[in-house]
C-alpha cells in the first residue's frame, strides 16, 4: 500500500496535476539540442539553428532567449506559444508568470493574450499555472473594460475577482501584540454594523465605529486604513454546484483567512519570508463566507491578494460573484443580506507558494542539480518570492557561469523584493548586478534600457543619455521590440528640453503601437500644447480603444457640451463608488439646465455613500444657491446629527452665515492695549523687551469629540528687539485667521496687507509702546478613540515674557481636570445654554533666569483636560506601542542568522552560560560603532547589515536566537520628575536595558557600543524601576543598585615627591571600572593620532594636578570593555611647592569639585534646580617631601541629603595622604533646600585647597 501511494505521489507531480510538501530536488531534463543551446546562452552566446517549435519547453526556451535580448513582443509570442502548446507542462508556470510581468511592457497586450488563454483547456493544471492564467484574464479583461466605451462598472465576477468588501473598523491598535487574539468577527456569522473601535476602549456610543464598505477601483485589494492596527474584511459569494477550488493568498504582512469558518490560512508574519500561500479547499453549493484578518501597518503592510482558483476547462466558466454583506446606513444593489449556508472543507493544508513549483532543488542538494533545473529554480523562487532557496540556486549556477548576464539580471531583480535589506543596500545591490549584466553584454538593448532607466532617476550624465539611445536603436531594429524602451528615450528627450526631438519619438512610437492608448494620449497632448487639435481617428485608427482621447477631444472643444456630458455619465456609471465621478455628472447636468435629474444622481450616490462630504458639499452649495441660508443651515445640521461634526462643515457654517464659534467668548483686544497704555499697572513691565497684555485660548468639544480651539494674544513690544521678533508674526496653517493687525499707542490701527500664501505675516508700522493682536480658530477632528481626550496644556506664567491677562476657558466634556503648580482655581461659567469651566490669572512677571532650572512644567503654573478611553492605562498602552516596534525589528533574515551562527560558533559549548551570554553581549555591543540605543524602529537585520541602530535590539535577537532568556526593559531616569504624570509617565522610561536571566542569576546590562561594559550600569539608572518592553504580560522590575553594578566609580591615585627646589615629579594612575571608561574609550577611539591624544592627556593631567607637564603616559586596556581601563601618567611640575625661608610651602587646588561653581552660585533660587551631573569618585594622593611636612589644611566630613563627601589628610614620616571620596547622585534640589545645598557644596569647594609646609616653615609661621 505504501509504495503504491508512493507511486501516486510521484506520478501527481509529473504530471503537474497536484503538488504536495517539496522534495528535495523535483529535477526536469530537456531534449539534448534545446539543453545544448541553454548551454551557450548561459555562456554568454546567442543559441543558432535550434527548432524553437518542437514542444512547450523549446518555446519557453527561445522565449527567455529572446526576453533577455529586449526583444519583447517577440518573447511574448514565445510565451504565449508555450501556453498554447503544452499548458500542463512545468514550463507553462514560468511561461504565465513572465507574461503576467510584461502586461504593461508589450503592445495591445490584452487583446493578443486573450484568444490564446480563452481557448486553454485548463483543467487539471497546476496550481501556479492555474494562478497566473487567472491573474493575466483578470488583467487583460479589466483593460479591456477599461480601454472601452461600456457605461458599466466592471463585471468582476466575469473573472472571479473579489471586488467588494465590508471592513470592519479598527479592533486593536497591535498588530504583533494582539494577533493571537480572538475578536468578536471571528464568532460572529458576519460582520456586525457596530464595534467599539478599538474593542478595548470604554464602553460610549462616541467609541463605536461603523463597518465600512469597500470597493475596489482596480485589481488591487488596499483599503484605505486610517490608523495601523487589526481589521476584518468580510465578503460573501455563491457557488451554483459543489465545486474543488485553489484558494491563493498573499499578505504583505500578517494575515488569517476562513472560508466558512474554516481556516485556510494564518501568516503571523514574523520573518522575512513570503506571505504566499496555496491551499485546496472543497466548496460546497451555496453562499459561503471570506473572513480575512489583517495586521496593517500603513505604507507598507496595508495590502492583501485574495484568490479563489476553480477547477474549470475554461477560464472564466466557473463565475464567483463576490458581495458585500448589507449595512443599514446604505443601499446597495450588490449586497448580500443573508449569512452563508454552505460549508467549506480544506482538502489539503495550506502551504508556502513555492512548495507547489514544478522545477524546485533546495538549498542543500544544488550541487548535484542539473543547469535547467537551477535556472527555474532561480525563476520559480523569484516569482513565489523564497531567497534562500534563490540565493543557493543562484550561486551555484554563477559558479558554473560566471558569464551569464541573465542570471544577472535575475539577480538584481530579486534584490529589489528583498525587505530584509536596508533601502540604500537593496538599491545599491541591484544596481550592482544590473551594470554586472550590461557589463557582460554591452550591446545588449534590454540591458542597456534598464541600467539607463535607473541611472536616469538618479543622474542627468552622458552615459544616461548612450545607454538610452542604445536601447532605442534597439528596440525598433527589424520591427517593434521593446516599446518602453522607446517611450523612456522620447521622455528623455522631453526632459532635456529637446521638445521637437520627443514628439518625433512619440509619433514613431505611436507609428510601431498605434493601438497603445498611453502612447497616443501623450502624442495628442503634445499637439495640443501647439494648440493643434485634431480629432482621436486622425490621431489613431484604434482611437474606440481610447476612451481618454476623446475625453480630452470634447475637454478642449466647449462646443461638444453634449458629447462632454455623455462621457462624464460614462464614466459616473462605469465608477458608482467615487463621489467625484457622481458630483461631476451633477454639475455638468446642472450646468446644462437638467437640475433634477442632477438632485437624483446626488440622492442616489448618497444612499451608497451616505457620509460622503463631497456630496453632501454639493447638496449645501445648491440649498444655498436656490433657498438661502435656512436651507443650507439645515442641510449642515442633517448631515452632523447622522455623522457628527466635520472641520470642513464647522468652515462652512461660519462661512455661510458669518456666525464664527467662539468668537463671542473673545476678549477685547483694543480695549485692553488701550487699557495698557493708560494703567500703570504694567509699570514694572516697562523694561522688558516685551509682554503678553491679553493670552487667551478657548476650547469647545463638540458631541463627538472634535474641538474648536480660539486662540487670542495681544503682545505690546517694547524695545526694537521686540520689534525684531513680533514684526514677522506666523498664523499656523490649519487655522482659520480671525484678526491680525498693529493697535499703535496712539489708538491707531493697522492692518497687514493681504500676505495670504505666505508663512509669516509683515506687521505694518510697528514701532516701540505698539500692540501686535492675533487670533485665529482652529478644529480638531474627532480624537481616536471618540471618547479620549488630551486638551491644551496651559500655562497661566511663561519662563521669557511677562503676562497682564492669562485666560483659558473649556467648553463642553473636556474629561478630567488636571492643574499643577498653584494654577488658578475653576470659575463655572455658561454660553448660549452650555456649562464651561474659566481660568484666569493676572499680573503674571515672567520668573528671574536661572541656570539649571528644572522643565518648566515643574514649576510653572498650568492646567489640562484630559481623559483616557481605554481600558489599558496609558502605561501599558505606550508599552504595548513600544512592544510593537521592538517585535518588528526582531525578525530574523538570513544573513542575520549566519552572523549569529558564527558567533555562536566562536563562543563554543558555553554559548547557554552566563560567561557565553557575557561573550555574545560583547560581540554584539562592537558591532554598531556609535548605537542609537532607543532606535528600536530599525530592524536587527538592517542594523547588522549597516553596523547602525540599537545593539539592544541586535543582542536581543541573539539572544533569542541562542535560546538564553532575555527582555528589552525600559529603566526609569533618576532625571526624570518624580511627580506622577497621568499622560506620559510611561515617557519617564527613556533608558533602554537588557535583563538576562541564566545560570540562576539576572544580569542587567546595556550594549551601548564598543566600549560598554557587561553588567556594568550607569548611577542614572539604579534603583530605579524599570519596565518589560518586550514581554507579553506586563512586568515592573527595580533595576539593582548591587556591587557589581556600582562600575561608574573613578578611581584616581596620585604619587609623587617634591625635591628641595619645589619641583613635583609624580604618577597618576586612573582606574575606571565598566560605566565610569565608557565615554572615556569613546574620546579615545576618535583620537587615534598622537597628537590628539597628548592634549588629552596634558589636559587631564593639568585638572588632576594644575600646571603639570605630561612626560609620559601609557593605557592599559583600552579595547578591552571587560576589564578596567588603567591610564597611567607620568607629570612634572615646577614650582609646585614655593621655596620660602626654611623650607617649602605648599598651597593648591587638589581634586577640585566646583560644585559652588556650577550649582551654588546664586544667592538664592526662585526656580527648582536639577542637578544633571553625578560625581562618584574615590581620590588619592601620596606626596613625599624632603623634610617632615605640616598640614596646614582641613579635611571635611560631609554626609548630606544632597549626596556624601570625606576629605582626610595625614601624615606619615615624610609623606602627605589625602583621600578624597564624594557621591553625589543627580537630584533636584527645591528652593527651601537650595540654601543647605549651597553651603554644602561651597564647604566642599574650600576644603579642596591642599596646604603644606616643612616643619621650619610651619614653626616660624606658628611664631
Amino acid at each position: 500500500m505504501r509504495f503504491l501511494k508512493l507511486i501516486a505521489i510521484l506520478l501527481c507531480v509529473l504530471a503537474q496535476a497536484c503538488a504536495g510538501p517539496q522534495p528535495v530536488v523535483r529535477d526536469v531534463a530537456f531534449s539534448p539540442q534545446i539543453s545544448a543551446g541553454v548551454q551557450s546562452w548561459m555562456k554568454g552566446e546567442s543559441p543558432q539553428n535550434l527548432d524553437w517549435e518542437s514542444d512547450a519547453r523549446a518555446a519557453f526556451v527561445h522565449a527567455e532567449v529572446l526576453y533577455h535580448q529586449g526583444d519583447m513582443e517577440g518573447a511574448f509570442d514565445a510565451y504565449a506559444r508555450t501556453l498554447s502548446t503544452d499548458v500542463r507542462s512545468e514550463a507553462a508556470r514560468y511561461a504565465a508568470a513572465r507574461l503576467y510581468t510584461m502586461r504593461d511592457s508589450v503592445a495591445e497586450f490584452s487583446a493578443r493574450i486573450m484568444p490564446t488563454i480563452s481557448d486553454l483547456n485548463v483543467s487539471n493544471v497546476a496550481p501556479l499555472t492555474r494562478l497566473y492564467l487567472n491573474m493575466i484574464y483578470q488583467a487583460a479583461s479589466f483593460r479591456l473594460w477599461d480601454q472601452s466605451m461600456e457605461y458599466a462598472p466592471f463585471d468582476a465576477a466575469a473573472v472571479n475577482f473579489p471586488k467588494m468588501w465590508s471592513v470592519s473598523p479598527l479592533l486593536s491598535p497591535w498588530r504583533i501584540y494582539d494577533w493571537d487574539t480572538q475578536f468578536a468577527p471571528e464568532t460572529e456569522p458576519r460582520l456586525a454594523d457596530t464595534y467599539l473601535s478599538p474593542l478595548m476602549a470604554t464602553e460610549s456610543p462616541e467609541n463605536r465605529e461603523e463597518t465600512e464598505h469597500y470597493v475596489a477601483n482596480g485589481l488591487n485589494l488596499a483599503p484605505s486604513f486610517g490608523a495601523d492596527g487589526i481589521y476584518y474584511l468580510e465578503t460573501f459569494f455563491e457557488t451554483q454546484r459543489p465545486i474543488d477550488a485553489w484558494v491563493y493568498t498573499n499578505f504583505a504582512g500578517a494575515g488569517q483567512v476562513w472560508i466558512d469558518g474554516a481556516e485556510i490560512v494564518n501568516y503571523p508574519d514574523r520573518g522575512y519570508t513570503s506571505g504566499k500561500h496555496l491551499t485546496r479547499v472543497e466548496l460546497e453549493k451555496g453562499w459561503h463566507r471570506v473572513l480575512v484578518k489583517i495586521g496593517v501597518q500603513r505604507g507598507y503592510r496595508d495590502w492583501f491578494d485574495f484568490q479563489i482558483l476553480p477547477e474549470q476547462a475554461r477560464l472564466g466558466e466557473v463565475k464567483l460573484d463576490f458581495r458585500s454583506g448589507c449595512v443599514a446606513a446604505r443601499i446597495m444593489p450588490e449586497c448580500f443580506s443573508g449569512e452563508a449556508n454552505a460549508k467549506t472543507r480544506v482538502a489539503d493544508e495550506g502551504q508556502k507558494a513555492w512548495a507547489f513549483e514544478p522545477v524546485w532543488v533546495s538549498p542543500e542538494a544544488v550541487s548535484g542539480a542539473n543547469d535547467i533545473t537551477l535556472y527555474l529554480t532561480l525563476l520559480g523562487a523569484h516569482f513565489s518570492a523564497e531567497t534562500r532557496a534563490f540565493d543557493a540556486a543562484w550561486d551555484e549556477l554563477m559558479k558554473r557561469h560566471p558569464a551569464f548576464a541573465a542570471a544577472e539580471l535575475l539577480k538584481s531583480l530579486q534584490v529589489q523584493t528583498r525587505w530584509e535589506l536596508p533601502s540604500r543596500l537593496r538599491d545599491a545591490n541591484a544596481m550592482q548586478h544590473l551594470r554586472r549584466a550590461h557589463d557582460l553584454q554591452p550591446d545588449n538593448a534590454l540591458y542597456a534600457y534598464l541600467l539607463g532607466a535607473r541611472l536616469n532617476s538618479k543622474s542627468q550624465d552622458r552615459e544616461v543619455r548612450e545607454l538610452l539611445e542604445k536601447a532605442y536603436n534597439g528596440a525598433k531594429e527589424g520591427g517593434l521590440k521593446n516599446l518602453n524602451a522607446i517611450t523612456t528615450w522620447a521622455s528623455y528627450l522631453e526632459g532635456q528640453g529637446y521638445q521637437e526631438n520627443s514628439e518625433a519619438v512619440w509619433r514613431e512610437a505611436l507609428t510601431l503601437a498605434p493601438e497603445n492608448c498611453d502612447v497616443a494620449r501623450k502624442v495628442q497632448t503634445l499637439e495640443q500644447s501647439r494648440q493643434v487639435f485634431r480629432e482621436p481617428v486622425e490621431i489613431t485608427p484604434f482611437h474606440t480603444s481610447c476612451p481618454a482621447l476623446l475625453e480630452a477631444w470634447i475637454n478642449a472643444k466647449p462646443e461638444l457640451a453634449e458629447q462632454n456630458l455623455d462621457m462624464i455619465e460614462k464614466y459616473a456609471s462605469r465608477f458608482p463608488y467615487r463621489d467625484e465621478s457622481q458630483r461631476r455628472w451633477a454639475d455638468e447636468l446642472w450646468k446644462l439646465g437638467q437640475e433634477d435629474k442632477a438632485r437624483v444622481v446626488v440622492d442616489d450616490a448618497l444612499k451608497r455613500m451616505p457620509d460622503s462630504p463631497v456630496l453632501w458639499n454639493w447638496k449645501i452649495d445648491r440649498a444655498f444657491a436656490e433657498k438661502g441660508l435656512d436651507a443650507a443651515l439645515k442641510e449642515i445640521d442633517t448631515y452632523m446629527n447622522t455623522h457628527g461634526s466635520l472641520g470642513w462643515l464647522m468652515w462652512k457654517r461660519a462661512t455661510l452665515s458669518g456666525d464664527v464659534p467662539l468668537l463671542d467668548t473673545m476678549p477685547n483686544g483694543y480695549e485692553a492695549a488701550m487699557k495698557a497704555v493708560q494703567d500703570s499697572a504694567d509699570a514694572s513691565l516697562s523694561n522688558d523687551d516685551a509682554y503678553y497684555v491679553v493670552d487667551y485660548a478657548a476650547r469647545e468639544y463638540l458631541p463627538d469629540g472634535a474641538s474648536l480651539t480660539l486662540t487670542h494674544t495681544v503682545v505690546r513690544v517694547m524695545t526694537k528687539n521686540a520689534i525684531d521678533r513680533y514684526a514677522e508674526t506666523s498664523v499656523p496653517s490649519d487655522a482659520y485667521l480671525l484678526q491680525i493687525r498693529t493697535i499703535k499707542e496712539n489708538g491707531e490701527t493697522l492692518v497687514p496687507d493681504d500676505d495670504s500664501g505666505k508663512e509669516a505675516i509683515s506687521m505694518p508700522g510697528l514701532a516701540e509702546g505698539d500692540f501686535v493682536e492675533v487670533a485665529y480658530l482652529q478644529y480638531s477632528g474627532a480624537p481616536f478613540p471618540g471618547s479620549h481626550r488630551q486638551g491644551v496644556k496651559f500655562y497661566f506664567k511663561m519662563k521669557d515674557i511677562s503676562t497682564l491677562h492669562s485666560e483659558y476657558v473649556v467648553w463642553g466634556d473636556a474629561g478630567e481636570l488636571i492643574q499643577k503648580n498653584n494654577a488658578p482655581k475653576v470659575e463655572r461659567v455658561e454660553r448660549q445654554g452650555k456649562t464651561g469651566m474659566r481660568f484666569l490669572a493676572e499680573n503674571n512677571p515672567r520668573p528671574r533666569q536661572e541656570p539649571y532650572s528644572v522643565p518648566i512644567d515643574e514649576f510653572l503654573p498650568w492646567i489640562q483636560t484630559w481623559r483616557h478611553a481605554l481600558s489599558v492605562d496609558p502605561v501599558e498602552t505606550s508599552r504595548r506601542s513600544t512592544f510593537e516596534r521592538i517585535h518588528d525589528s526582531l525578525r530574523l533574515s538570513a544573513a542575520l542568522e549566519s552572523q549569529f551562527d558564527t558567533w555562536l560558533a566562536e563562543v563554543g559549548e558555553d554559548v547557554k552560560t552566563a560567561e557565553g551570554a557575557r561573550a555574545l553581549f560583547y560581540k554584539a555591543a562592537a558591532w554598531i560603532p556609535d548605537p542609537s540605543a532607543g532606535q528600536f524602529g530599525t530592524e536587527a537585520a538592517h542594523a547588522l547589515l549597516t553596523r547602525e541602530g540599537s545593539a539592544h535590539i541586535v543582542y536581543k535577537a541573539l539572544l533569542d536566537y541562542a535560546g538564553i532568556p532575555a527582555e528589552i526593559y525600559l529603566g526609569r531616569s533618576g532625571l526624570a520628575n518624580p511627580e506622577p504624570d497621568p499622560i506620559n509617565e510611561f515617557g519617564k522610561f527613556s533608558i533602554p536595558l537588557v535583563r538576562v536571566q541564566i545560570d540562576d542569576q539576572t544580569f542587567w546590562t546595556s550594549p551601548d557600543g564598543p566600549d560598554a561594559s557587561w553588567n556594568a550600569l550607569g548611577p542614572v539608572v539604579q534603583g530605579q524601576p524599570a519596565i518589560c518592553v518586550t514581554c507579553k504580560m506586563a512586568s515592573t522590575e527595580t533595576v539593582p543598585e548591587a556591587a557589581p553594578l556600582k562600575s561608574f566609580v573613578q578611581n584616581i591615585h596620585v604619587k609623587g615627591s617634591v625635591d628641595e627646589q619645589g619641583n613635583l615629579n609624580g604618577e597618576i594612575e586612573i582606574t575606571l571600572p565598566g560605566n565610569a571608561a565608557l565615554s572615556f574609550r569613546q574620546g579615545l577611539r576618535s583620537r587615534k593620532d598622537a597628537e590628539n591624544r597628548d592634549k588629552l592627556m596634558g589636559s587631564l593631567a593639568a585638572n588632576i594636578v594644575p600646571g603639570s607637564v605630561v612626560t609620559g603616559y601609557e593605557i592599559l586596556n583600552e579595547t578591552a570593555p571587560e576589564a578596567d581601563l588603567v591610564i597611567r601618567i607620568t607629570l612634572v611640575r615646577q614650582g609646585f611647592a614655593r621655596v620660602v625661608p626654611g623650607g617649602l610651602m605648599v598651597e593648591t587646588r587638589i581634586f577640585p569639585e566646583a560644585l559652588a561653581t556650577y550649582y551654588g552660585a546664586l544667592p538664592q533660587r526662585t526656580t527648582p534646580m536639577i542637578v544633571g551631573y553625578n560625581r562618584y569618585t574615590n581620590q588619592t594622593l601620596e606626596l613625599s617631601f624632603p623634610a617632615s611636612p605640616v598640614v596646614l589644611s582641613s579635611g571635611m566630613e560631609g554626609k548630606s541629603q544632597f549626596g556624601d563627601y570625606e576629605r582626610r589628610v595625614q601624615v606619615e614620616g615624610n609623606t602627605v595622604k589625602l583621600v578624597a571620596n564624594i557621591a553625589m547622585p543627580v537630584q533636584r534640589v527645591s528652593t527651601q533646600d537650595y540654601p543647605a545645598f549651597q553651603k554644602w557644596v561651597s564647604k566642599i569647594d574650600e576644603t579642596s585647597v591642599l596646604k603644606v609646609a616643612t616643619q621650619a616653615v610651619s614653626s616660624v609661621q606658628g611664631r
